[in-house]
């Protein structure tokens, strides 16, 4: 309850934020406003995420299926052996192959409810899934082969919306990015805070070409890369996004 909570306080400030005069009424506290409830955010997550990933890898071992971590929490894995402290959600792949009922039934006995999916073509080029449990959500990317190698999507929303919900609403259609970088099916066991989670064999070619050669060099407010030939809107393409909690 508390995360949807979150979830409907940060979108109407944010559906308020793109009103010009408000915009410009409010600045002096939306800011403040989001840096607090980030900053809140990231303390519950730290309280209770470790719990949480272990319980999601235990699940996924019983079910025998592959993950690896991602994004940020990869970077966390490799460089702090631990989560990043300004980390709010975790970021895992799996292989699309092995989107199993058995998944979802570990999942779901295991405590974890889906927030929401995206996908491409109803999930047969593309597809994201988030679940969340005890506050915490864990964002799931399915990876793909076609012939030019491994991609998996990340969706955006359209220019001009506040959330995932007004950008269906407003546009009717979610934004499909095509990442390609050469993910290993190979994995490694690290050592993550107190527990060992699967990483990517090939872990530091990724977070270099993710993050750059210095990736295990800490920055502020990290932006990314302006040029990243790796990373394309899928021309031609619109996904749809579901509120499971909703639907």
């Amino acid at each position: 309850m508390q995360h949807k909570f979150d979830r409907v306080l940060t979108e109407t400030a944010n559906k308020v934020s793109k009103i010009p005069l408000f915009k410009t009424i409010l600045k002096p506290l939306y800011y403040p406003f989001k840096n607090y409830r980030k900053e809140q955010q990231a303390k519950y997550f730290r309280k209770h995420a470790l719990n949480v990933i272990s319980q999601f890898h235990d699940c996924l071992t019983d079910a025998g299926v592959d993950y690896t971590l991602a994004y940020g929490t990869l970077l966390g894995a490799v460089r702090e052996h631990g989560f990043i402290n300004y980390d709010i959600d975790i970021d895992v792949i799996v292989w699309e192959e092995q989107r199993t009922d058995a998944l979802y039934e570990a999942l779901r006995l295991a405590g974890f409810t889906k927030l929401h999916m995206m996908l491409l073509r109803d999930g047969k080029l593309g597809r994201e899934e988030a679940f969340v449990k005890d506050g915490v959500s864990i964002d799931v990317f399915y990876a793909f082969d076609d012939k030019e190698g491994p991609y998996w999507v990340e969706f955006k929303m359209p220019e001009g919306s506040a959330s995932f919900n007004s950008a269906m609403k407003d546009f009717g259609y979610m934004v499909p990015v095509k990442v390609r970088l050469p993910l290993s099916k190979a994995r490694m066991l690290v050592p993550f805070e107190s527990i060992h989670l699967y990483i990517p064999a090939n872990a530091d070619e990724l977070l270099k070409q993710y993050y750059g050669d210095n990736y295990m060099t800490p920055i502020k407010n990290w932006i990314g890369s302006i040029h990243r030939p790796w990373r394309n809107v899928w021309d031609g393409e619109r996904a749809i996004y579901t509120d499971c909690y909703k639907s």
